[in-house]
């Protein structure tokens, strides 16, 4: 029983630093919620959302190699983590290796059909690639269709 109290104390420790985190990136202090986010997988070193948003903080200070090696971890602990995948294009996409960010959205909504935000972004970055309005409109059509069609619900 000890044991196992120890456990959940630890558990809870973890989501306890992990929440903390969140608080500090909504106050954009980076640097602090990486901290956090790193004590929470001290923890639990599975802890995919953890390193998910921890590549979100080192997006936000543009560190985006970090960002893409945290998003990775978070894929390697949880293959079908699609928003870990869209976030992983975004630093692509910041890094303008557009390409990459591509198959990051793509594989999102392979994962995720209906995945609103990634078809919006894809069709950002085909925008910004292309110069043009081709796929950028169909992927951002979708997701406007995609985003009314939620609201109604």
């Amino acid at each position: 029983m000890k044991k196992q109290n120890a456990i959940i104390s630890k558990a809870e420790e973890s989501e306890d630093w992990f929440n903390k985190g969140n608080d500090l990136y909504d106050l954009v202090q980076f640097d602090e919620a990486i901290e956090c986010y790193q004590k929470a997988i001290d923890l639990k070193s599975d802890y995919a959302v953890a390193y998910n948003n921890m590549g979100n903080a080192y997006n936000g200070k543009q560190e985006y190699d970090k960002a893409i090696e945290c998003y990775q971890k978070a894929i390697d602990l949880k293959s079908d983590y699609a928003d870990a995948y869209n976030n992983m294009g975004n630093a692509y996409n910041r890094k303008q290796e557009y390409d990459k960010a591509i198959e990051c959205y793509q594989k999102a909504i392979d994962l995720k059909s209906d995945y609103a935000v990634a078809y919006n972004n894809m069709g950002i970055v085909y925008h910004i690639k292309n110069g043009s309005t081709g796929n950028c409109v169909e992927s951002s059509n979708f997701a406007a269709w995609k985003n009314i069609r939620e609201v109604r619900y």
